[in-house]
């Protein structure tokens, strides 16, 4: 018998088989990323009325000079938006479409993964 205890869960990833390393969330992926390009001219736009249980029901169309204040999360593939303004509510998703500019409501927190994004949700 040994008493050495290992980090390994009972719940797993089928593709992980190795000991768990403990990792904050900022050394795995980007916390609201500011956007590295030029803010786009004209985007789409998802607010906190846009999304249920993870589908995005509603998009705008704004322009950056007509925009509201809190248009300000550039998405890219992949990005997980978590709704920090009622999360009870559970309207957090997954970005999967970047064939357009879309910028999300500050309402959300953004994370960029460094990783594959379905290992947060």
């Amino acid at each position: 018998m040994t008493n050495e205890v290992k980090n390994v869960p009972e719940l797993r990833f089928p593709e992980f088989d190795e000991e768990w390393e403990k990792k904050r969330l900022k050394d795995i992926c980007k916390i609201n990323p500011k956007f590295e390009d030029n803010f786009p001219s004209e985007f789409n736009y998802i607010d906190l009325e846009s999304v249920k249980k993870g589908k995005i029901y509603k998009i705008s169309k704004y322009t950056m000079h007509n925009a509201p204040s809190r248009a300000q999360r550039v998405a890219k593939q992949g990005d997980i938006f978590f709704q920090t303004v009622r999360p009870y509510q559970q309207n957090n998703f997954v970005f999967v479409d970047d064939s357009y500019p879309t910028v999300v409501s500050t309402g959300y927190a953004q994370l960029r993964s460094n990783l594959n994004p379905s290992y947060f949700i």
